[in-house]
Parts: structure tokens; sequence; C-alpha cells
């Protein structure tokens, strides 16, 4: 996600539409919700500053970094992706003792 991916879907006619669509791609690629928050945070502070948005085009931008740190409604918020579980190694599984038989 960057400042140009975030101006171009906030000028689209459905930047709500565009800028859920960047989030969740960020989160189906690994990104956690607290990342994208910091990513995207910096750039909404240069985009705020620079440009004098509509305001429901504002609210889409400060909506989505409510929904990243989960101020907002349970169903509305983004969850982060859930990670597989972290297996032992084969050699750490041949090093487990093991009971005598017998």
């Amino acid at each position: 996600m960057t400042l140009d991916t975030v101006r171009e879907a906030l000028e689209t006619s459905d930047p709500a539409a565009m800028l859920d669509r960047l989030v969740r791609d960020q989160l189906v690629a690994g990104q956690t919700t607290a990342e994208i928050y910091e990513t995207l945070l910096p750039i909404t502070r240069t985009i705020r500053k620079a440009t004098t948005l509509p305001e429901d085009v504002d609210e889409v931008l400060l909506g989505t970094l409510d929904a990243l740190i989960g101020n907002c409604n349970p169903d509305e918020c983004y969850q982060d992706s859930p990670k597989p579980p972290i297996l032992p190694a084969t050699e750490e599984i041949a090093n487990v003792p093991r009971p005598l038989m017998g």
C-alpha cells in the first residue's frame, strides 16, 4: 500500500470499496492489521494535509483506520488472517525422548 494507491482508491466512484480492497489484499498477503495501520496512518496524514477531501471520502479514510484498530462495530472490524501452526522441525522431533517399550 502506497500513497499513490490510496490516493487512487479515494478518487474512484466507490472509495470505500477500493480502500477496503487495498486493506484486504494486504491481509491476504500476510500483513497484520497493526502493520497495515502503521502503513496507512502516515499516508492518511499526508493526504489530509495536502488535500481537502470531501467529507464522505475523509470519513472513509478515517473509518478504515478505526476498523484496523477495532474502534468500530465488531462486525465491521478487520481481522488478522489466521496464522498456521508452527510445527517442530524433523530434527527436533527425532530428538524427543521416547518411552522404552517393554
